[in-house]
């Protein structure tokens, strides 16, 4: 019991490395956050302030200039709003307060009374402003708090959606002993090496067979890979015939290294559903609208290596047969495991 258990805790590690949140993207989630606050917390106080006293000044000058005190101190709102923003409903409420105290002691001073002023239009003005302000200030900080949920909600979508890819990658690849890697278009264009020795464009089923005679006459011509050449016609003629069939048609790339091929097959269909992919790939007989039969399987069980990338725009698959004696999936996966 003890050597199976330690056997199986590099696996184990290998899965929660995969499930753990990529660092490159909660970097880029923090990039995003900071451009969308612009300021920090207390640049934004500083901010504030500013507004505060400036919006004291231009209801001031506005009043000397056009010799009308009303309806100025809604310039009030602007500071109110920035501050709610940025701290919330309590940021708000208090920087409220401050533009209500501010307008009675510098835009009201006649009376001496703290509540009641010299006439009726300064006390409708001021009770306009206590209304105004709070309002802005809580209808801001309640949206600020709900777009603040929606965030998180967002991430924490994202980050389960990435746990969940990793999750499929590891079984995928653990599965299949080895040789199906789930990848991004990235990922798989850094495995392809110069310019492609064959490009054909795939549209009728007839393109699938000059693909699959073509790559068969240049594999004898190189003397490359002479005993896997049926494993790399039927992978290559599986992969083409669903490109054309099933991925609205596309393209396909060859490279002949010394002792290997490689095969790229890229098809402008849907892609393949993610509640469908472990089926489609994994189950023999199993068949969607993007996947023959037994098409995903062969392929398996004929290349060394396969890296898929789907997506809604489209599916691409780069395979790789080398010399040596290809083994089942079973094989392999006892090979990966023998020493559990």
């Amino acid at each position: 019991m003890k050597r199976f258990e330690h056997q199986n805790r590099p696996a184990a590690n290998s899965l929660s490395k995969a499930s753990d949140v990529d660092p490159i993207r909660q970097q880029t989630r923090l990039a995003d956050d900071a451009r969308d606050l612009f300021f920090s917390p207390p640049a934004a106080l500083v901010i504030t302030v500013v507004l505060l006293l400036l919006s004291t000044w231009g209801t001031r000058w506005l009043e000397i200039l056009t010799d009308d005190p009303r309806p100025f101190t809604l310039l009030f709102l602007v500071p109110v709003a920035f501050g709610s923003a940025f701290f919330g409903v309590t940021g708000g409420l208090l920087t409220a307060l401050a533009s209500v105290i501010i307008a009675r002691v510098f835009l009201f001073p006649a009376s001496l009374h703290p509540f009641l002023l010299s006439n009726i239009s300064d006390d409708v003005e001021m009770t306009a402003l206590i209304f105004g302000t709070g309002s802005v200030a809580i209808v801001t900080g309640r949206l600020r708090e709900v777009l603040g949920k929606l965030r998180k909600a967002n991430n924490d979508l994202e980050d389960s959606e990435q746990l969940r890819q990793s999750f499929s990658r590891e079984v995928l690849l653990a599965v299949t002993g080895g040789v199906l890697h789930l990848c991004t278009e990235e990922e798989i264009n850094t495995r392809l090496f110069g310019v492609p020795d064959i490009a054909l464009t795939l549209r009728v089923p007839a393109d699938a067979t000059k693909l699959r005679h073509t790559i068969v006459r240049e594999a004898k011509q190189r003397a490359v890979i002479l005993n896997r050449l049926s494993d790399l016609r039927t992978a290559a003629t599986e992969a083409a015939t669903n490109a054309v069939k099933h991925g609205k048609g596309g393209q396909a790339s060859v490279w002949f290294g010394k002792d290997k091929v490689s095969v790229l097959i890229k098809d402008n269909g849907s892609g393949i559903s993610p509640a469908e992919l472990a089926r489609a790939t994994l189950e023999r007989g199993f068949s969607t609208r993007v996947s023959l039969g037994m098409g995903y399987y062969m392929m398996i069980e004929s290349v060394d290596a396969m890296s898929l990338c789907t997506s809604s725009h489209g599916t691409t698959i780069l395979l790789t047969v080398g010399e040596l004696q290809k083994s089942t999936i079973e094989q392999n996966i006892m090979e990966r495991y023998s020493s559990i």
